[in-house]
């Protein structure tokens, strides 16, 4: 009955996929990784991620060929065939805990990646958000194998081109990274400035800079994450999120401004003018993921996934594991969080393969810790 129930959410989680994709926006493509500059120096630099690495490595453009019906649904059955049906809460694929997870998330990574550029949808990006926030970051700690690290490298090295996309009539911001990007892809001309510490704190503000003057109205279209009111098919067909978060309220210039909903993004189009600014907060309060096979819990502050220690989560705990979470403040990372005195977690990127014995993901509902 389970594995019925298991393929049942699977179908109506790529039939809203194919769904979504009937506008099918042919202009729509990636800006490169060259035109993206980062300023952390740590977390969220994508490029010093890779070059730590292997400085060797350089970034591969995601670009698609066919975007009629036919080549769309034939690509949206090889989605669901290579990624959709295993995908896991930190992007991979299988058990995140004992399965090798890099291999997993690289293809999702870039099949997710693909399936935008066909359908604009925000679920897709979700997906990449995920596996760079969580699986791929994991496999560049030191302990990792050499090879494996190189994959996760590569992979979040080719996600810098992933950043930002741009059609005919503007721009997405398809992932949130303290960064400064060029744009020139036919009339869309302009510069972004994005400054934010996503992870870690939910504000994210934007400065408009470059346009010409006579610039028509331009579209500036704001993923909203599936943790964060967005698009709830990137939950997967293996859990689903418990309550919603509410849309952020977008501030352009220091007033609040009304926007629509498009694939899952937030639309502002106006005619912009150098340094309009934009800013809004992502509420990171913990949220529940459940398990749909065992209604086990696990936890996420915005896209982060975190590892708790397993034999901590037996006798009474476990029938309060669904209480929300303390969040832990814990220097100027990503905070834990604290499920009980003496059991808190952290996220799932700080936790390399190797070091993820005697930890889980799931927190039981009932019953004897997993």
């Amino acid at each position: 009955m389970k594995k019925i129930l298991i393929l049942c959410v699977l179908s109506v989680f790529v039939a809203v996929a194919e769904v979504g994709a009937r506008r099918v926006p042919r202009s729509l493509a990636f800006v490169p990784a060259d035109s993206v500059l980062f300023f952390d120096a740590r977390r969220g630099n994508y490029r010093l991620m890779a070059a730590a690495v292997d400085t060797a490595l350089v970034p591969r453009p995601v670009e698609v060929e066919g975007r009629l019906r036919r080549a769309l649904r034939k690509a949206a059955r090889a989605w669901r065939d290579d990624v959709a049906g295993a995908l896991n809460p930190v992007g991979g694929g299988g058990d995140a805990l004992t399965a090798e997870q890099t291999f997993a998330a690289a293809r999702a990574v870039r099949a997710s990646a693909e399936m935008f550029l066909r359908t604009g949808r925000s679920c897709y990006m979700d997906v990449v958000e995920r596996a760079t926030a969580n699986a791929l970051p994991s496999a560049l700690l030191p302990d990792a194998p050499f090879f494996e690290r190189r994959v996760a490298a590569q992979t979040m090295l080719d996600a810098a081109g992933m950043i930002y996309a741009t059609d005919e009539t503007g721009v997405y911001v398809n992932l949130y990274v303290n960064s400064y990007v060029v744009i020139a892809a036919g009339d869309v001309r302009l510069t972004l400035d994005q400054v934010t510490a996503m992870p870690s704190e939910g504000r994210v503000r934007f400065r408009v800079g470059g346009l010409r003057r006579g610039t028509k109205p331009l579209a500036l279209r704001f993923r909203l994450p599936e943790w964060q009111g967005g698009d709830a098919a990137a939950a997967g067909p293996k859990a689903e999120a418990v309550g919603t978060a509410p849309r952020p309220v977008i501030y352009v210039n220091g007033h609040e401004t009304d926007y629509e909903v498009v694939d899952g993004y937030a639309v502002v189009e106006r005619r912009w003018r150098n340094r309009d600014e934009v800013f809004f907060d992502f509420s990171l309060q913990p949220q529940a993921l459940r398990r749909r096979s065992d209604g086990a819990m696990a936890w996420r502050r915005g896209p982060l996934v975190y590892l708790f220690p397993a034999t901590a989560l037996g006798g009474g705990l476990a029938a309060g594991a669904a209480a929300v979470p303390e969040v832990v403040a814990d220097g100027p990372g990503p905070a834990v969080l604290r499920l009980a005195p003496g059991v808190e977690g952290r996220p799932y990127a700080s936790v390399a393969p190797g070091q993820r014995q005697g930890l889980t993901m799931w927190c039981p509902s009932g019953g004897a810790a997993q």
